[in-house]
């Protein structure tokens, strides 16, 4: 008895019918009626009623047919239990992202992961490098890409390195590319607190002994870069956000001053033997090291 005449078992019991079980499980009519026939004659019983309405268990067969489903099951674990061992990772990994899919080299990991990792499902979820860092912690997500610094629950992979620059207005008129003062007349456009772009200028003012005139909050870049477009204020943006926004008559980048920071992929500590996450941190620096 092979697990395939029960899977054949199942299946036309299931679907009532020879051909649609068939197709069910990708094979040819006759392949079917061959293999109940050769499950009926090992076990001396006859499982199906055939008739021209189709196939119809007998007594005997719906006995049996739980029984092959119990069968198949347990087939199905021992499997699952070979995959583990052997450091198959399976079931769901839950990955944070920031909105910058082509310096992250998203499509290229979910290529990757998916050649590499067949059972494990992947779900990408888009968010700020701060709602990431605090999903990672809370346990909403397994791993995730960051910008800038990290908390000291979580362990990182350092990946590229980021420069921020500091973007006016087009038709701002600063005349002294060193004078903060006239830089810091502006009104300053901020994101929410704990966002590397958030604390890494507040660090920029405070060396500086300058202080921002705040003029509102914002969370996602292309807001940032639309606010500065519309003459709202200042902001720290990408170096390549600001070059691109500069070469559409958007925005300026003021030369007085960047930041150098970093992407990262992080996860924490406490889960770093899990299968899933240690299989996408290993891929992860695979990847960031070729």
């Amino acid at each position: 008895m092979e697990l395939y005449q029960l899977r054949t078992f199942v299946a036309v019991a299931k679907e009532g019918n020879l051909s649609r079980a068939a197709k069910s499980l990708a094979t040819s009519q006759p392949a079917i009626s061959a293999q109940i026939k050769a499950l009926e004659d090992e076990l001396g019983i006859a499982l199906f009623e055939r008739s021209a309405k189709g196939m119809s268990l007998t007594g005997e067969g719906q006995h049996l047919l739980e029984e092959a489903q119990r069968t198949l099951s347990s087939a199905s674990e021992l499997l699952e239990e070979a995959r583990r061992l052997r450091g198959q990772p399976d079931g769901t990994v839950r990955i944070g992202a920031p909105p910058d899919p082509t310096t992250l080299r998203i499509g290229e990991l979910l290529s990757q992961a998916a050649l590499r990792f067949p059972y494990l499902q992947i779900q990408l979820h888009h968010a700020s490098s701060v709602a990431i860092r605090r999903d990672l912690l809370s346990g909403n997500l397994d791993c995730g890409f960051v910008l800038g610094p990290t908390e000291e629950k979580l362990d990182r992979a350092t990946l590229s390195p980021v420069r921020l620059v500091v973007a006016v207005p087009s038709r701002c008129a600063i005349h002294d590319h060193s004078n903060w003062d006239e830089l810091c007349e502006l009104a300053w456009i901020a994101t929410p607190d704990g966002c590397p772009f958030q604390v890494l200028g507040r660090e920029l003012f405070r060396k500086l002994g300058r202080a921002p005139r705040t003029s509102c909050q914002v969370d996602i870049e292309s807001t940032v870069v639309e606010a500065i477009s519309s003459g709202l204020g200042a902001s720290l943006l990408h170096e390549k956000t600001a070059s691109l926004a500069q070469s559409q008559g958007r925005c300026r980048i003021w030369p007085g001053a960047s930041i150098a920071t970093e992407y990262a992929f992080v996860w924490r500590k406490s889960r770093a033997q899990e299968s899933a996450v240690s299989a996408m941190a290993g891929l992860v620096r695979a990847m960031w090291s070729s």
